[in-house]
């Protein structure tokens, strides 16, 4: 992956933070999460929106936004629905396609600054308002607006606190008002599927006819998502490591922590790497005459020495033992409870982090009973 040309990149703009919009709040830590909402939630939600917007006068302009990244990050769209003339009216629609690949945030604030825009361009045609309140249901925008200091585009940032600048200088106030998204508020709806619209035409841009200013924020992602993928296609491919590839199949950089002694861990490593000391291994390097077992019944491989090998059965019983009380404890579904090499060594990526943790620590303790030479 390529970066954008600099002259795409987002100028540095040293920012004076201030609060020009007037916070209100119709909802608390009680509505819960988007995606995580429980139906009593939702509706509550919702009665709370709908109280408020029915206890604004005729004198405001209802104004809901909305961003959205296909992907996220991937194409973007912004939205804003503007009721003119009440709820109860036909409201105008704008849509804007913004950029071929960047987040939701991008589109939150983008989607703002659009409807902020069109206030400032038609207040002679809307002189009967003296409010505009804007309903967004992005927490992050909003503080951003609000004197939070931005994640990048600062440009835009700007652009919005001059169109509220503007607005104000025509006694116009603004009101940003945080709301719930996804708990079935029409106009709110009507917002999201603009601005998915948007995202969809942002999507079938070629890369010459995205002129998008890009932020350094964004720039490293593309650069740290193109090394990903670079790195991920090699380790499909490359003739060794295999092993490992069946373990790990996906790459990554974050690293599998626990609380044992460094040599625990380097134990582990050389198991989940192949380049042990145990006898399969130590004699393809000539450490060994044979690759045998000490057992006798096989020969000294990672799986016979870990799953089978009877010299180890009390240390093996404890680890199945602590791994099915994991589980159970866990109510892990009984299509993830296979108890194998890749259960034991992987990073078994389906299950919650603290069941993979205590999957690392039981193998820990495993190795250190076992008192194998790995």
């Amino acid at each position: 992956m390529i970066p954008p040309p600099t002259d795409l990149l987002e100028p540095s703009i040293d920012l004076t933070y201030w609060s020009p919009v007037t916070q209100k709040s119709i909802t608390n830590e009680e509505l819960g999460r988007s995606g995580r909402r429980s139906a009593e939630q939702a509706n509550l939600a919702k009665v709370k929106t709908r109280e408020y917007l029915n206890s604004l006068p005729n004198t405001t302009l209802i104004v809901f936004t909305d961003g959205s990244a296909l992907g996220n990050p991937g194409p973007c769209g912004a939205a804003a629905i503007i009721h003119t003339h009440g709820l109860d009216m036909e409201p105008v629609i704008l849509g804007k396609p913004i950029s071929s690949n960047s987040s939701s945030y991008h589109g939150e604030l983008a989607a703002i600054d659009l409807a902020l825009e069109y206030c400032v361009t038609s207040t002679g045609s809307h002189h009967q308002h003296n409010t505009v309140s804007i309903q967004t249901d992005c927490q992050s925008a909003k503080a951003t607006i609000l004197g939070g200091r931005p994640n990048g585009f600062h440009t835009l940032v700007s652009n919005i606190h001059s169109h509220i600048l503007k607005l104000e200088q025509n006694r116009v106030q603004v009101e940003l008002i945080w709301v719930a998204g996804h708990v079935n508020i029409a106009s709110n709806e009507m917002s999201d599927k603009a601005a998915k619209d948007a995202a969809l035409e942002a999507s079938t841009w070629c890369k010459e006819e995205d002129n998008s200013v890009k932020t350094v924020q964004e720039v490293k992602t593309h650069i740290r998502q193109g090394i990903m993928a670079d790195w991920q296609r090699s380790w499909n491919i490359q003739l060794e490591g295999r092993f490992t590839h069946s373990l790990f199949p996906s790459v990554n950089t974050k690293p599998m922590r626990t609380n044992f002694y460094m040599a625990t861990d380097i134990k582990i490593n050389r198991l989940q790497s192949g380049h042990t000391l145990l006898p399969s291994h130590a004699h393809k390097l000539g450490f060994t005459p044979t690759d045998l077992c000490s057992c006798g019944r096989d020969k000294g491989t990672i799986p016979h020495v870990i799953l089978h090998c009877p010299i180890y059965n009390k240390p093996r019983e404890t680890l199945i033992t602590e791994l099915e009380t994991i589980f159970r404890k866990a109510n892990t579904p009984f299509h993830l409870r296979t108890i194998d090499i890749p259960t034991i060594l992987g990073p078994n990526d389906a299950l919650p982090p603290d069941v993979r943790l205590s999957i690392r620590k039981a193998t820990g303790r495993f190795i250190s009973a076992s008192q194998a030479k790995i």
